[in-house]
């Protein structure tokens, strides 16, 4: 039994932040679908102050936000989740007075780490908790609403303000109470308890709008939205005394790029109007209406072209970031062609936002102008430029010496305890003057004597060296005697006989003594373990070691050294590199005022042209009989290239001039604040509010129809914000509303309808580059008043495409399934599977052809319903999983559909019904993305009865099609007709065997009459 329910106080909505609000409900407060009803109002066309303006919407966005979340919670049993490992104390935060009647926790969360087996075993168990998620704590795994709130685990959400970080799986919440209230209790009762984590929503977007709507911005930083709110005598027109004197620069320019972009007149009238508003300080907004197919991105992009060549710092928005991606795909396509070096300008361009979810590594190039890249490649750049710069001047200057260094500091390199490094010091201490390369060879040399004795005489001369250094070291450390190397002849004479003296012979030595005196490591050992024992002779390391060690660190310093050949070639191309990605970061993402790029790019072709010409050059030559390495010609002082490429890289380095960034967030308000074209969505457009960043004069927001009034106030409030561009069309879908009592208040309604409402003018791009004018020609009609006319490539007669033979087939046609039926599916969305087995039967059909001609196709198949799009994927997933991109089918809503096109669209309508019901079908702006969205054929499937019964637009489409002749019955192609039979018997048989269950379950029936039933079941219908 539901607890009281009570309706939102006004305090809540006057002091609470959005986000202490939402964790204040209670699951009865969530589940109260009328907590906001008789706070919210219908939003007013006109307003008495821009306060008043954005109160207007503050309640209206707390309904939204609660029917989103309502909404969750009724489809818990399908939302990701993951496990949490544990839960750290929980901090009660101080709010400020204001909010004194809120709670609010501070928790630390350690997920699980999920495994692949683990995920296999738990589902969707790998959910990961973003920024800005809103989600439920709990003990179970909820399979239900209830499971939400039980004794053992209440009612408990959490906003994520601290996601995870690399490889770390901690996060942060805030929650409006504390775990050991509940779960963290419950966890320390029960050891094996579980907790979990259930995304619910994300609230980034809400609160940020709730941030703006409540922001105490000053008169400067409304100028755009009180324009509006009392719109002045232009309206949304060209202003005629800024246009009479335009700027000559501007008129230049934009033309320029008119012509070079083939634009139509009205694609150019639109650019030149908005351009124009650059120096005019009257018109402060205008609107442009890009109906479907008609060039919007293009137009767009090339306005924005326009304005990064007059350097108008400029910000482009739009509520998605697909329609983000989408203009910055054509907008960097549209720049580098017109660049001449290279990526060189790139850098006054940025693209933000959160990279994952936008998947950007799927938009080849863009990661040239995204932030998150472009801040680790400057970092590093300015990291490492000037040791990698000095490094390859100091190698082309001089690199034999750059060689020996190289060798020296190997020697110094090795470890401190490493033997041979021992040994060469040893000498070194003894007065023998070698450089470090000749002791190894030499000692290389004497090993190998050693080694290439017979195993009995080797052993023979180890010992008697081991012995006699013994005896050597006690003596010296009894008698407390400095070692001297002059010392062991004497000994060693006194100490050994003749017979022993053939042994060392065999090695090239005159006897012991002899071997004593020349062999590096014999006369190193004893003062190695001199050395090494302290207080008694050391035995863990004897000669045989000693050796051994020697030669093992002489083998890993050969394999460490390289020929000076080898080492001026890798040297050479490790630096090159580096230097290739140090340029190449410099003039592609940082801004053109504050790079030159001629000097690089020749310093780079330069380093190029000597790689090639190191890689034939010979280092060795012949001197006295003798082959010995030295500096190739084109490496050496009297080498133009290598003069030259110095001269330059010097220049470089001595002029190049960086800011000492050491902090990400630094080089990011570096980059934002010198960027000339910004690109986010609107609500990402927020972080344009740090401090200190240079104002933003121009916003342009794209698919503005489709964007909420109240979430545009968030870059409209940018402070130095003169001019505002809105391009949309409000014919087509609207911003997303769940709540139906906010959507009734006008809570989707965008500025760019309110503007129109208030009698602006539009500029409207009017011709359509996309359909073929069979399939253009109704939604010219019934959508845009006639004025949509068609571009002269879609008239051609290549454009009249046929896939399938009929006239059923054309480019434009209604199929009539009479016999369809409607059903709903797990109780919510509708399904018409008549419709998916008609769908699929054309579909095999056009695979067939395909297979027949090889031409490529791309075929959409919608419907408004999300039932139907599942069956349909359902029963095509052959085609859609397939990896063939000559033979594509994509399956998508029609609110997935929108700013898509393809060669062929196919759409379902399913309401097949007697009463002419159709829902939600009846909207004109669904209808109008519908049926715009195909290149060559249109092809609708639904029932024309109920179509024509609904008096809706869908009335209008069905006496259209019989107008034209479009209009066919689905069993006039026997394919079609045999795929429907078979589905009307499938569906008769289904119903039958439900029957029977219910009268079976009933027991109210005699044996006979279920035998009677059974027979009739079983029995064929052909």
């Amino acid at each position: 039994m539901m607890e009281k329910t009570r309706n939102a106080s006004e305090e809540d909505l006057k002091h609470g932040m959005l986000l202490d609000i939402v964790l204040s409900w209670t699951f009865e407060d969530v589940l109260n679908e009328n907590l906001y009803n008789d706070k919210v109002h219908k939003i007013p066309e006109t307003f008495k102050s821009t306060t008043d303006y954005k109160n207007s919407f503050i309640p209206l966005l707390c309904e939204e936000t609660h029917s989103d979340l309502s909404s969750s919670l009724y489809g818990v049993s399908r939302a990701p989740f993951c496990e949490i490992e544990r839960v750290e104390g929980s901090k009660e935060m101080k709010l400020p007075k204001s909010r004194q009647q809120f709670k609010q926790f501070h928790h630390i969360i350690w997920l699980k780490s999920t495994t692949e087996s683990n995920r296999v075993e738990t589902g969707d168990g790998n959910y990961e908790p973003g920024s800005g998620d809103l989600i439920a704590i709990t003990t179970i795994r909820p399979r239900s609403l209830n499971d939400l709130n039980t004794l053992k685990s209440p009612y408990h959400i959490a906003y994520v303000n601290g996601s995870k970080n690399g490889s770390s799986d901690r996060i942060t919440v805030l929650s409006s109470k504390s775990m050991e209230m509940d779960i963290e209790h419950d966890s320390r009762r029960n050891n094996t308890q579980k907790l979990y984590a259930v995304f619910l929503m994300n609230m980034i977007t809400n609160v940020r709008i709730w941030k703006a709507l409540n922001t105490q911005s000053n008169g400067d930083h409304l100028s755009i939205i009180e324009e509006v709110l009392q719109p002045g005598l232009n309206c949304g027109e060209n202003c005629k005394m800024c246009m009479s004197g335009s700027n000559s620069q501007v008129s230049f320019i934009t033309k320029d790029i008119i012509r070079s972009q083939n634009l139509n007149e009205s694609q150019e009238d639109a650019v030149s109007s908005c351009v124009g508003m650059i120096n005019c300080s009257h018109s402060s907004t205008k609107l442009i209406w890009g109906p479907p197919g008609t060039g919007k991105t293009k137009t767009v992009a090339c306005l924005l072209f326009s304005l990064l060549k007059l350097k108008t710092r400029t910000l482009t928005c739009a509520p998605t970031n697909t329609a983000v991606l989408q203009v910055a795909t054509r907008l960097r396509s549209l720049v580098m062609d017109s660049l001449e070096h290279d990526s060189y300008g790139l850098g006054d361009i940025v693209l933000f936002g959160n990279g994952k979810r936008m998947k950007i590594d799927s938009y080849p190039g863009l990661q040239d102008i995204f932030l998150d890249y472009r801040v680790k490649n400057l970092m590093k750049c300015f990291a490492e430029w000037k040791h990698n710069f000095k490094s390859m001047i100091e190698l082309l200057r001089d690199p034999k010496e750059q060689y020996f260094l190289e060798i020296f500091q190997k020697d110094f390199a090795m470890k401190k305890n490493s033997t041979i490094a021992y040994a060469y010091h040893a000498c070194k201490r003894q007065g023998l003057v070698m450089k470090f390369e000749v002791f190894v060879q030499t000692a290389w040399r004497d090993i190998t004597k050693l080694y290439q004795l017979d195993e009995k005489d080797r052993k023979e001369c180890l010992l008697t060296t081991e012995q006699f250094v013994k005896q050597k070291v006690e003596k010296l450390r009894m008698s407390g005697l400095k070692f001297l190397i002059q010392t062991m002849y004497t000994n060693l004479v006194q100490l050994f006989e003749n017979p022993r003296d053939k042994i060392f012979s065999k090695m090239g030595y005159k006897s012991f003594d002899d071997f004593a005196m020349k062999n590096t490591l014999g006369s190193t050992y004893c003062s190695y373990k001199q050395n090494k024992g302290k207080d008694k002779y050391d035995d863990s390391v004897t000669f045989e070691d000693y050796v051994k060690r020697a030669k093992k660190d002489i083998i890993e310093l050969y394999q460490s050294i390289m020929t000076m050949e080898q080492f001026v070639k890798k040297r050479f191309g490790e630096l090159r590199e580096k230097l290739k990605f140090l340029l190449h970061t410099l003039y592609t993402h940082m801004p053109k005022s504050f790079i030159s790029v001629n000097n690089m790019l020749q310093a780079l072709d330069l380093l190029k042209s000597l790689e090639i010409s190191l890689s034939k050059a010979k280092f060795k030559k012949i001197v006295d009989d003798c082959e010995e390495e030295c500096i190739p010609s084109c490496f050496g002082p009297s080498s133009l290239e290598r003069n030259e490429c110095l001269c330059i890289l010097s220049s470089l380095f001595n002029s190049i001039s960086l800011p000492e960034f050491q902090a990400k967030d630094q080089v990011e308000k570096f980059c934002l604040s010198n960027a000339s074209l910004i690109l986010c969505t609107a609500s990402n457009s927020i972080k344009l509010y740090t401090e200190g960043l240079r104002h933003v004069q121009f916003l342009v927001i794209d698919e503005a129809a489709q964007l909420k009034e109240c979430e545009s106030t968030i870059p409209l409030q940018l402070p130095g914000l003169c001019h505002c561009i809105l391009i949309g069309d409000e014919r087509q879908l609207p911003a997303l509303v769940k709540s139906k009592i906010a959507d009734k208040c006008e809570f989707g309604r965008s500025m760019f309808e309110r503007l129109l409402i208030l009698g602006y003018k539009r500029h409207m791009l009017n011709v359509q580059y996309r359909m073929h004018p069979s399939i253009s020609l109704f939604p010219s009609k019934e959508f845009y008043d006639g004025k949509l006319t068609d571009a002269f490539i879609v008239r051609e007669e290549r454009y009249n495409k046929r896939f399938l033979e009929g006239k059923m087939y054309a480019p434009y046609s209604f199929i009539n399934i009479a016999k369809g039926k409607e059903q709903f599916h797990r109780g919510h969305s509708l399904k018409n599977m008549i419709e998916v087995a008609v769908i699929s039967k054309i579909l095999e059909s056009l695979k067939q052809e395909f297979m027949k001609t090889k031409k490529k196709v791309s075929i959409g198949i919608i419907s408004p319903y999300n039932a139907q799009v599942y069956e349909i994927q359902e029963k095509v997933k052959q085609y859609t999983f397939a990896s063939d991109t000559e033979f594509s089918v994509s399956v998508r809503s029609v609110d997935g559909f929108q700013g898509g096109e393809e060669d062929i669209v196919i759409m379902s309508t399913v309401r097949s019904n007697d009463c002419g019901k159709v829902g939600f079908l009846a909207n004109r702006q669904r209808t109008n993305v519908a049926i715009t969205r195909a290149r060559y054929c249109l092809w609708i499937i639904g029932n024309a009865n109920t179509l024509m019964d609904s008096h809706s637009i869908w009335r209008n489409v069905v006496i259209d099609a019989k107008i034209r002749d479009c209009f066919h019955n689905a069993d006039e192609d026997k394919k079609l007709a045999g795929a429907i039979e078979d589905v009307l018997l499938e569906l008769d048989l289904l119903e039958e065997s439900d029957s029977l269950f219910k009268k079976l379950s009933l027991g109210g029936k005699t044996e006979k009459s279920t035998t009677s039933s059974s027979s009739r079941i079983m029995k064929p219908r052909w």
